[in-house]
């Protein structure tokens, strides 16, 4: 099909089912972007019979040269730099290019002015035997460059000719005029579905990738040296730099081509910072950036660096103030810092306030990376490394709040563990005690009862506990008896003797009382008040012996 497409156009006007078809079959599978956009020229030029086809795309408020083939010699010839405009074209210029993406119909140069149009611009009438044509691509009612396509009239001789000298048609007719626009729409549906489709496969790959980062890192939670490869793997994975690193800030060693002096700069700039906005130094720099370079191997012409930051939430809950991010951060151990940069001459005449700040608990690390070749980072990889850095550091920060949540819950598993020893220290201090003892409480209910008692008065603690002490004792719990204004306390009874011992009450009676057997006991009881560490009473305690 394509012989007979080519031999048609060659002796007759070109037939557009034929030609679209053509273009159809050929590159409707093609899926990347760059090999589409280099390759539609030169079959282009086959199809339609002409000896040049130049492709521009819009870039701003210009055109600029994206594509073209010149007597069927592949690449950016001599022949084709003589004819393109390599330089941008201003969309309000008289040049045939930019009068039909204004006009938005193909627009026509002639014959005699085809080669000057090319260099000099050209605001001629449109011509019956026109050379050249250009076509504005057509994407749904909006253009996104132009299509021009040249034949042999009018381009100078002095030209280089490459292969066989070109025989097809001299002018472009009027019949060809619908099938090129028909040829562009359908270059221009080829170029922009195949530009989505690229760009719906690079956005599948970054939320796949984002996803992946925010599973793993979760995942290797507990394991800080397989989160520090996870977040090398991915950094290289975004960016594919020649060297990849992290800085720590608590920790000497690094990667081989930092220095310490490179990884206090960083620190000391991130440590300002409330976002993870990347740093990106390119040789040979400026007077804000050459003094990273100068502490970065001479090979290296591409630097960036992205910091691991504390959300402010955290610093918050912690008690660090980042109201003034120039203020030191409370709780920091000023010392260690002071010890480390104590012999730096890059800090002289520093502030100690700024000092502390730089290894401030905000930076938790940085990303570091390196290329030996001028590179730039695209607004994606720049964004992706953002991401994978909140992603690593909510990770980071989420390690950190368990290891402090594990050393709470040991210290206070030890806390409980010592007062459950406290406890049980005193249970048998009470049980050991040889006299009886009972401790009520100020509405005369017991809450003490220790062995002792129980065997003289054979009742079994739980029968007892919470129970008024008049059923078990007939003591008079001084409960109720006022004190004079003296503060000395008046007798129970007949038989009681009162003893003031430093300000502390003590009751003194012999008893006689039935056991639970209803066997008659004699009792000697002591009856002390309970006071607690404010001084204010809490209860009673009675102890008692057999006599």
């Amino acid at each position: 099909m394509m012989m007979e497409v080519e031999q048609q156009c060659e002796h007759l006007s070109l037939t557009a089912p034929a030609v679209l078809t053509a273009l159809l079959n050929e590159f409707s599978a093609v899926t990347d972007y760059r090999t589409l956009r280099d390759s539609l020229p030169r079959r282009l030029a086959h199809l339609l019979n002409c000896r040049c086809v130049l492709l521009y795309q819009r870039i701003g408020e210009t055109l600029q040269f994206a594509a073209g083939t010149f007597d069927d010699v592949p690449g950016w010839s001599v022949s084709l730099l003589s004819v393109a405009h390599i330089n941008p074209i201003d969309l309000s210029s008289d040049l045939p290019e930019a009068r039909a993406w204004r006009s938005r119909h193909a627009i026509t140069c002639p014959p005699d002015r085809v080669y000057m149009s090319l260099r000099q611009g050209s605001d001629s009438a449109e011509s019956s035997h026109p050379a050249l044509v250009a076509v504005p691509l057509i994407y749904r009612q909006r253009a996104i460059g132009i299509l021009v396509a040249l034949r042999s009239v009018g381009v100078p001789h002095s030209l280089p000719s490459h292969g066989a000298p070109f025989t097809g048609p001299t002018y472009w007719s009027s019949d060809d005029l619908p099938v090129l626009e028909a040829v562009g729409g359908v270059v221009a549906l080829l170029l922009e579905n195949t530009r989505l489709l690229e760009r719906d496969r690079e956005r599948i790959h970054e939320l796949s990738l984002l996803n992946s980062i925010a599973s793993q890192l979760n995942c290797s939670m507990y394991e800080p040296e397989r989160v520090h490869n996870i977040i090398l793997q991915r950094t290289r994975e975004i960016t594919s730099p020649d060297h990849c690193g992290l800085i720590w800030p608590d920790s000497l060693t690094q990667a081989s081509w930092t220095t310490p002096a490179l990884r206090d700069l960083l620190l000391m700039r991130f440590s300002k910072q409330r976002e993870p906005h990347p740093l990106i130094i390119e040789r040979p720099g400026d007077s804000l950036t050459i003094e990273y370079l100068n502490h970065l191997p001479a090979n290296i012409k591409t630097f960036f660096a992205v910091p691991l930051l504390v959300s402010e939430g955290t610093l918050h809950r912690h008690g660090y103030g980042v109201g003034k991010l120039g203020g030191p951060l409370k709780g920091y151990p000023q010392e260690v810092l002071l010890q480390r940069t104590a012999g730096d001459k890059r800090l002289h005449g520093t502030s100690l306030q700024e000092v502390v700040d730089v290894h401030g608990p905000k930076v938790l690390g940085v990303i570091v990376g390196a290329y030996h070749r001028a590179w730039k980072l695209r607004r994606e990889e720049l964004v992706l490394l953002q991401v994978l850095a909140s992603q690593a550091s909510a990770v980071l920060e989420n390690m950190h709040l368990v290891t402090e949540v594990v050393e709470a819950r040991n210290e206070a598993r030890k806390l409980l563990r010592q007062v459950l020893d406290d406890q049980r220290l005193k249970e048998l201090i009470l049980e050991s005690v040889p006299s009886g003892l009972i401790t009520v409480d100020l509405s005369g209910c017991i809450t003490t009862f220790n062995r002792a008692a129980q065997a003289i008065l054979g009742y079994h603690p739980y029968e007892v506990l919470g129970q008024s002490l008049q059923k078990i004792l007939n003591l008079s719990v001084p409960a109720g008896r006022v004190c004079s204004e003296e503060g000395q306390v008046a007798p129970l009874t007949s038989y009681s003797q009162v003893n003031e011992v430093d300000d502390i009450s003590t009751v003194s009676e012999i008893l006689v009382t039935l056991d639970r057997h209803a066997q008659e006991v004699v009792l000697d009881v002591h009856l002390v008040p309970l006071y607690n560490d404010l001084r204010e009473q809490i209860g009673w305690l009675a102890t008692f012996a057999d006599v």
